[in-house]
């Protein structure tokens, strides 16, 4: 099949699909968050600082009579690196408890930290240890990934970097706020989700019949989804207080979170991936079967070759999903496990509940968004005669 041309048509559009994409997230963030602040907790005063001496390490048994750990305190002299106090060396503590001293990493010299104004009962020192940076290293991972995926992927790959940088800057700067500044949460992870899978199509395979396809599949595989959650929502009696992180929600000054709607939007928005992956492999491939095939390759061979494509894409899809899910809440099924007294009590405790939910939920999804993408795909490429037959040319 014949590959587009990089024109100056092709290339003007790209750049304006980009900049149109980038738009709406900016203009999504001033509508969501007005005259709100996304990070409404107390500012510590954070600074960067790097380790350059350790003066003392003092250890104290645990108070408890059947605990075996103990107290850490950590006396050490840390130099700023950024700000009007770069290369000013100041005492600091890190304080480490005994229920995480087989778990948490003393400080040494030349780590670089952050830390906060505080009161130490130690000798009144104010600055505090607050945590390692360790963001700088994901960053250089993500670079390395970046250059493979331009390496192996070409302007694909590229085109990948782009759509999943405007996806994640939609989350942190427009659903996310609109969530913290008591905005429709159903209403803006629905609008998350149709933005993330039109940007990603359009800016990856432009305006073409294929795209068409793949959109309207992937949607109509979200709104099942969707459509689900909210009913088992009810019938399962679902609260949303699932742990720690969902109490604490509640907790916030000024700020009222529907949890229902937090896990739907977890639900839809983690479906979507998936979904978008399996509706853009049935688009292609029965494209491919038409245009490269017969004559009289019609709506009923394509609806065929559909489900025989789906069938082999189904098993690894909901997998991939199921055990994402799994491995993302490890740690509380495994506390669970240890304080639940059978199986019975385990299975029916609200986030097992709510982890099967979004498994299971996803799954439907990627189910339904197979036959969905191969009757839009068959109805839509019947008529087809060229491998070239675009929406927009």
């Amino acid at each position: 099949m014949k590959r587009p041309t990089l024109s100056i048509k092709n290339i003007f559009i790209y750049f304006a699909l980009i900049i149109f994409f980038t738009l709406l997230i900016v203009i999504g963030n001033r509508y969501v968050e007005g005259d709100g602040d996304f990070f409404i907790g107390q500012d510590l005063g954070i600074e960067r600082a790097e380790v350059t001496d350790i003066i003392n390490v003092k250890e104290e048994a645990a108070l408890s009579d059947t605990a075996t750990g103990k107290n850490v305190t950590v006396l050490f002299q840390s130099r700023f690196t950024h700000g009007d106090r770069a290369g000013e060396t100041v005492s600091t503590t890190q304080h480490i408890m005994e229920s995480m001293e087989s778990h948490y990493s003393q400080v040494k010299t030349g780590d670089k930290i952050y830390i906060f104004q505080g009161v130490s009962r130690i000798d009144g020192v104010r600055w505090v240890f607050y945590e390692f940076q360790r963001f700088n290293t994901i960053i250089i991972l993500a670079l390395v990934f970046f250059f493979f995926l331009l390496l192996f992927g070409g302007t694909k790959g590229f085109n990948t970097i782009v759509t999943l940088a405007l996806t994640v800057m939609s989350i942190f700067f427009v659903f996310l706020p609109s969530v913290i500044n008591g905005h429709n949460i159903y209403l803006w992870s629905i609008i998350t989700c149709v933005y993330a899978i039109v940007m990603t199509f359009l800016i990856i395979n432009r305006f073409s019949i294929k795209n068409l396809v793949s959109i309207l599949g992937c949607v109509g595989g979200i709104f099942v989804a969707g459509l689900m959650t909210l009913t088992l929502n009810k019938i399962l009696m679902i609260s949303g207080l699932i742990d720690d992180s969902a109490h604490y929600l509640t907790m916030l000054p000024n700020v009222q979170i529907d949890l229902r709607g937090v896990v739907f939007a977890s639900i839809i928005i983690g479906a979507m991936g998936a979904v978008m992956d399996v509706a853009m492999s049935i688009a292609s491939a029965l494209y491919e079967v038409k245009a490269t095939g017969k004559d009289n390759v019609g709506f009923a061979q394509l609806v065929r070759s559909g489900f025989a494509i789906g069938r082999d894409m189904m098993g690894t899809m909901t997998n991939t999903l199921i055990l994402a899910y799994i491995g993302g809440s490890m740690a509380q099924i495994l506390l669970m496990m240890v304080h639940s007294g059978s199986l019975e009590a385990l299975l029916n405790q609200e986030l097992i509940i709510v982890e099967s939910l979004q498994a299971l939920i996803g799954s439907f999804g990627i189910l339904f968004t197979i036959p969905l993408t191969t009757f839009i795909s068959a109805f839509l490429y019947r008529e087809l005669k060229t491998p070239q037959q675009n929406i927009i040319e």
